[in-house]
């Protein structure tokens, strides 16, 4: 199991990798609970992007040997964008990819940036499956290509627009 220090690190980098390539981002990191907002000072219901570090075995059960996961019906332009990250499968992974902290970026990044749009990819951040140079890559600085960063800002404009039009 990790530290918190490994979840406040895997947040830090995230928010680096993503700030790189002009996407800013902001993170709230709140507690598993039946009412978080009680436990945490989130935006209104509808504007945000939800990543959920869950323990276990794999993603509920359902897919044990999957590291992250985002539904089908999951990406920005639905109502309620969500992925899934497997931290219990992230700490497998890191025995061969790396620190902790580092599988657990790439893997946020990497779910995160398909609710933003992006498609796997032969190399980097979006391969599938994510290999140790891979998550050096993000380590380094180097997760995104100029293409893929071009689609996240298209991804992140357009989750943009879509929230401003859910609060009016």
């Amino acid at each position: 199991m990790s530290s918190p220090g490994d979840m406040r690190s895997a947040i830090e980098l995230s928010r680096r990798t993503f700030h790189q390539v002009g996407v800013e981002t902001s993170w709230s990191v709140c507690p598993q609970s039946a009412t978080p907002r009680n436990e945490c000072d989130l935006p209104p219901e509808g504007s945000y992007i939800r990543i959920n570090v869950v323990s276990g075995k794999g993603l509920g059960g359902k897919l044990p040997h999957v590291i992250g996961w985002v539904p089908r019906t999951a990406s920005a332009v639905h109502r309620y964008p969500v992925a899934y990250v497997s931290h219990t499968q992230v700490s497998i992974s890191a025995y061969t990819l790396g620190p902790v902290s580092q599988v657990l970026a790439s893997v946020i990044i990497h779910e995160l940036s398909h609710l933003l749009g992006l498609d796997h990819a032969g190399a980097g951040v979006m391969h599938d499956p994510l290999q140790w140079r891979d998550v050096k890559e993000v380590a380094q600085g180097q997760a995104f290509t100029p293409s893929q960063a071009q689609q996240l800002h298209v991804g992140a404009s357009r989750l943009s627009t879509i929230l401003l039009a859910r609060a009016e």
